[in-house]
């Protein structure tokens, strides 16, 4: 994607983990699909259109397509497609390297906020994550994410173990 500049800010960064349990009888017009062989300019779409445009998302709009590519294939990453009846409506990351799972990315479309999707969007990725042998998971955000992200995440069981001011990048498109 081609933007004007780059430029930094200081933000708060919020480090946060759960256990997680199994959630049983997630309905079935809720599905998550783990991607393969993902085109990086249609990744690179929806990574803007979930979170770069609006809520600071810039790590992958900042690689370049061989380092993207290299990025969305390695072998311990899960990217998984979030549907709603058969319609795309977000998507997850998860690091699967460690004993704690790591979700990397955690993002609706704008369209689907306020659906009650996000709730249904995470207990499949701890449906996933227990697939996976682990009960931990953790992730971060900022304060320069949605101003719904964190609340959102203490609500799923989250809770904060640490938090850091970092530099983080901004784009200007």
């Amino acid at each position: 994607m081609k933007y004007k500049k780059v430029l930094y800010n200081e933000v708060t960064v919020y480090f946060l983990r759960a256990s997680v349990t199994e959630i049983k009888n997630i309905n079935t017009r809720y599905k998550a699909v783990r991607q393969t062989n993902i085109d990086p300019e249609e990744y690179l779409k929806l990574y803007y259109e979930i979170g770069g445009r609006d809520w600071q998302w810039t790590e992958r709009l900042l690689l370049n397509k061989k380092a993207l590519v290299r990025k969305l294939n390695e072998s311990y990453r899960a990217i998984y497609y979030f549907y709603n009846d058969n319609v795309f409506s977000g998507y997850f990351e998860l690091d699967l390297s460690k004993a704690e799972v790591e979700i990397v990315y955690f993002g609706l479309l704008p369209s689907a906020i306020g659906e009650g999707l996000g709730k249904a969007m995470m207990q499949t990725a701890f449906n996933i994550i227990r697939n996976n042998n682990s009960d931990k998971v953790i992730l971060h955000t900022c304060s320069a994410d949605s101003p719904a992200a964190l609340p959102f995440y203490k609500k799923m069981g989250f809770e904060i173990y640490k938090t850091t001011k970092e530099k983080q990048s901004k784009i200007i498109f």
